[in-house]
This record gives C-alpha cells, structure tokens and sequence, in this order.
C-alpha cells in the first residue's frame, strides 16, 4: 500500500466489499503508526476469528427436590479445537437470581471438559432466573464469550 493511505474508512471499504484479509492488512498498517486509534481496535475485534459455539439451558421440574437445571453446550466441529488464539480450558459461567426477593444473586462456573457436552445440575427453588454464558480462557489469562444462552425463568 502506497504509504498514508490505510485508514479506518479503507478497512470499512474492504470489509463492505467482502474482503476481510485486506481490511486487516489495512488496520494493521493504522495500527503500526497510532496503536490506540480506537476505531481501528474495534474493527480489529470484529474481524477477529471465533469459533461458532452455542449454549442453552432448560429447565426441568421433574426432577430432583427443586427440580434439574439441564446445560447444552458445543463449539463447532469445523472450528479447531482448542483453537489458536485460546488454551484448552472452556468454562460454562453461571449467574442464578432468586425472584422472590430479588436480592439473591449466585454466581458459579463449571469446567468443560469436552468441546460439547451437556451436564444437570441441581435448581434452587424457584421462582428464580439463570443467565448462562460459555466462555474460553484466551493465552493471555483473560475470558472471551464465546455464546449467551436465552435467559432461564421458572
């Protein structure tokens, strides 16, 4: 590229074009001379790879005292798994609240230990909510979402 001319209005040009490698050869080049141009990190993330994962939760009140909560999750047979920009490790990330006096809030997580599987667990009594997230550990220690399951009431 003739120098001065990569820009962030280049990169949306290639990206609207269908051209995604250009766009980030193009934010690369942005980046190299201003690394903190805001606009061009954001469209750096959106261009960045992940693979397809899905999460759901159902809830099933036959089983158990308070019935079972039912977690499904998968990441893509046709992403590599682990894949490069994250270590091994998924994690299912839990937040369950009680609506009956709408002050209790538990968080917990619990390790995947394939790439898609599902798992029951015990459900508080309800009325309550479970908003559930699968995440992976990225190489740099922080946590990327990978998918959000519709929120849980019952």
């Amino acid at each position: 590229m003739t120098e001065g001319l990569a820009s962030t209005t280049l990169a949306q040009l290639y990206l609207a074009q269908g051209h995604p490698g250009r766009a980030r050869v193009t934010l690369d080049e942005v980046l190299a001379d201003d690394p903190y141009n805001g606009m061009a990190l954001a469209l750096r993330e959106r261009l960045r790879v992940r693979p397809h994962a899905e999460v759901q939760a159902r809830f099933d009140p036959g089983s158990g005292f308070g019935g079972e909560l039912e977690l499904h999750w998968s990441v893509s047979e046709h992403s590599p798994w682990p894949h490069p920009d994250f270590d091994s490790r998924l994690e299912l990330v839990l937040a369950i609240a009680r609506l009956r006096d709408g002050s209790t809030l538990r968080f917990s997580s619990r390790i995947c230990r394939t790439p898609r599987g599902s798992e029951r667990i015990p459900a508080p009594l309800g009325p309550a909510s479970l908003a559930l997230a699968l995440v992976a550990h990225e190489h740099s220690g922080a946590l990327r979402f990978l998918a959000v399951a519709e929120p849980l009431i019952w």
